[in-house]
C-alpha cells in the first residue's frame, strides 16, 4: 500500500471543513466503525473496517464501499483499522478522530498506537504527536512559542527533548514520575528520542489549516 494513509476514528471534535480537506488529500481512506458516516456525509468512500456495531446498515452511502467486519471483542476499532493497514503493506499513516468526549476512547487510541508496528500521526485540531520508541529521532517543524510535551507511556529512559526551553538530555521518565508538559519551541525544528520506553511527542502545529 502506497501513498498517503488517512484513518478516520469517531471521535466529532475535529471540524468538518479541516476533515474533508484532510480526507481529499489522502491517497487511501480508512474509516472505523461508524466515522464512515461522517466521510459518506462529505461524498466520500472510504474503506471501513471494524466490528460495525456503530454503522448504520440503511445508509444508501455505503453501497458498493469494502467493508471489512471484525468481531474480534478483545481488540478495538482503532486495533482493526490499524492491523488491516498494516495487513495491506502500509507503513505509516496519519489518525484523526482521536479527541471527542470519550476520555477511555482517546486513552485507548493511545494504547492502540503503542501496540502497532506502523508509524502514526495523531493529528488533533491544534497540534500533531507522535509515539517516540526506541531508535527514533523525531524531527519537526516548530514555531517559537509553541506547545512541546514529551509525555512517557511506559517508564523511559535516555530521554532527550531539544529545541524548547527546557531541554532534556538522557533522563528518565515514568508516568508515575517526572515527564514534561508545556514547554516551549525556541527553535524552527524541535527534536525528541528515547533509548528505552516509548513516549508521547505532542507538537503544537505550525502549518497552515488543511495542510497534510
Amino acid at each position: 500500500m502506497q501513498g498517503h494513509i488517512l484513518g478516520v476514528l469517531a471521535g466529532q471534535d475535529l471540524p468538518q471543513n479541516l476533515l474533508e480537506s484532510w480526507a481529499r488529500r489522502a491517497d487511501v481512506l480508512v474509516a472505523a466503525d461508524g466515522a464512515a458516516h461522517r466521510l459518506i456525509g462529505l461524498g466520500l468512500r472510504p474503506v471501513v473496517v471494524g466490528d460495525l456495531d456503530s454503522l448504520d446498515r440503511s445508509d444508501p452511502g455505503l453501497a458498493d464501499l469494502v467493508v471489512v467486519e471484525d468481531g474480534d471483542p478483545y481488540r478495538t476499532d482503532c486495533d482493526k483499522l490499524l492491523a488491516w493497514v498494516a495487513a495491506q503493506g502500509g507503513v505509516q499513516l496519519d489518525l484523526v478522530g482521536v479527541e471527542g468526549d470519550r476520555l477511555d476512547h482517546t486513552l485507548s487510541t493511545l494504547m492502540s498506537v503503542l501496540r502497532s508496528p506502523l508509524k502514526v500521526r495523531l493529528r488533533t485540531r491544534t497540534a500533531d504527536a507522535w509515539i517516540v520508541r526506541p531508535g527514533e529521532h523525531h524531527s519537526v517543524g516548530a514555531h517559537p512559542g509553541a506547545t512541546v510535551s514529551l509525555l512517557p507511556l511506559e517508564p523511559s529512559i535516555g530521554v532527550s527533548l531539544r529545541g524548547v526551553e527546557w531541554p532534556l538530555e538522557q533522563v528518565e521518565l515514568s508516568p508515575r514520575g517526572w515527564l514534561s508538559i508545556s514547554n516551549r519551541a525556541t527553535a524552527s525544528r524541535v527534536e525528541a528520542s528515547v533509548d528505552q520506553g516509548a513516549a508521547l511527542f505532542y507538537v503544537e502545529r505550525t502549518l497552515p489549516e488543511g495542510s497534510l
